[in-house]
């Protein structure tokens, strides 16, 4: 989007000048060099655009600050993602609705990996649950744990980790129960730590769901890690 030419132009200067080889090697290595980066820590990145984002977040209109998200988030370098999510952290929770879910999964299907998939469930998760509808809540998770992109799955699955007493336990074992035996390891991970955190709210309904069900020990490791 041309109208952002000046924001990215601003970010592009700050990441080449503070930009690292030897982090940037160890970044994309992390990463299965599935993405570039410029080489810069989180620690040192964030300080350096909080001010530019705040700036934005201030004097952008909601139309104006999904644009600029969506542009920052396409760009190719895993810094312009990472930034992405940060500016959308600032107005997400009192400007976005079940209503924008589809824009939203749109845009994050793009560089998806579990470094995006993870940041984004809560945000996910709230959203969903926000619709008061039931029906209409149940069935746009089960659309997400029928795509077919893995990480979409994931998003499902971690949906409600971070709900804790709010868990809506059936709907998760709903979810969960056709990929039990999956032996994809991010949806393994993800199906343990999602149990894992159930089962610190009520350990007795996931210990009757793991003898009931054909649970594999992959996932019982991961349930039992800490």
């Amino acid at each position: 989007m041309e109208k952002f030419n000046e924001e990215i132009k601003i970010l592009t200067t700050i990441f080449i000048n503070n930009a690292n080889i030897n982090t940037k090697i160890k970044q994309e290595k992390f990463l299965i060099n599935n993405f570039e980066f410029y080489g810069i820590l989180t620690s040192k990145r964030k300080p350096l655009v909080k001010l530019f984002l705040n700036k934005w977040n201030k004097n952008l209109s909601l139309v104006n600050k999904k644009q600029l998200f969506e542009t920052l988030y396409l760009q190719k370098n895993r810094e312009f993602q990472y930034t992405a999510m940060e500016f959308l952290n600032l107005w997400w929770k009192k400007n976005l609705s079940f209503n924008d879910l589809d824009w939203l999964l749109s845009i994050i299907k793009h560089n998806i990996w579990w470094d995006t998939t993870d940041y984004f469930d809560n945000i996910i998760g709230v959203l969903i649950f926000s619709n008061n509808n039931i029906s209409v809540r149940d069935q746009y998770l089960f659309k997400l744990i029928n795509d077919s992109n893995f990480w979409i799955q994931r998003i499902a699955i971690q949906s409600q980790l971070m709900f804790k007493e709010n868990t809506d336990f059936n709907l998760l074992f709903a979810l969960i129960k056709p990929l039990l035996l999956t032996t994809n390891f991010y949806l393994i991970r993800s199906i343990g730590w999602a149990l894992r955190n159930a089962k610190r709210v009520n350990s007795q309904k996931i210990n009757d769901f793991i003898k009931i069900n054909n649970v594999s020990q992959k996932i019982i490791v991961v349930i039992n890690e800490h």
